[in-house]
């Protein structure tokens, strides 16, 4: 059993949450048949997985990506283990900070890690592209996050479902990084397949 850290970095989307992409669609979408929905569904999974692209085009229109993120909000749940894992570090006073990026121009990420019942889960929460400028990989998210809680990078873990902007960048801090399978591919170790499994790297 390692050493209780010093603080344990959590990434958003795919990781502590996840969300109905299709109903989000069809909340966007309400005149859509099914086969669209599956259309756009799997575009946007596949556009997603491939970076950061204009989903309002996919769309047709900034009024139906508004609903489109209405409809994340209405249909996310905690991802498997989720809670299981915040209730240990909150029993073993771990502190814990969110560091996810930004959903974009003119979107309220706050207000969405709000409407999911979790943000007092969390000592602190690190918007990177919001609070700091650099999105994921860059350090500068990592790093405030430690500084905001005090931790030292080498006495933290990071879990995160992205190899490339949360586990990689984060080993190169000279914290221990925990990849968290799921939607993206990748090859990592040591890897988790849901959130209650990370209890035994703290």
């Amino acid at each position: 059993m390692p050493a209780r850290p010093d603080a344990l970095l959590l990434d958003y989307d795919g990781t502590v949450i996840t969300f109905d992409r299709r109903a989000a669609f069809a909340h966007a979408r309400p005149d859509a048949d099914e086969a669209t929905l599956d259309r756009l569904a799997r575009l946007d999974r596949e556009r997603s997985l491939a970076g950061d692209y204009d989903r309002a085009a996919l769309l047709g229109d900034d009024a139906c990506e508004r609903r489109f993120w209405d409809g994340i909000v209405e249909h996310t749940r905690p991802m498997a283990g989720a809670i299981a894992l915040l209730e240990h570090c909150r029993n073993a006073s771990i502190p814990v900070a969110l560091v996810t990026d930004t959903d974009g121009d003119g979107r309220d990420k706050h207000a969405r890690i709000a409407a999911s019942g979790l943000a007092d889960c969390f000592d602190a929460i690190v918007i990177a592209g919001e609070t700091v400028p650099e999105r994921k990989p860059s350090p500068a998210p990592f790093l405030h996050a430690l500084d905001r809680l005090g931790a030292r990078a080498t006495h933290s873990v990071m879990v995160g479902d992205k190899v490339d902007a949360d586990a990689r960048p984060a080993a190169a801090l000279g914290m221990r990084a925990i990849w968290l399978r799921g939607a993206y591919p990748g090859d990592w170790t040591p890897a988790v397949n849901t959130l209650d499994e990370v209890v035994a790297h703290l």
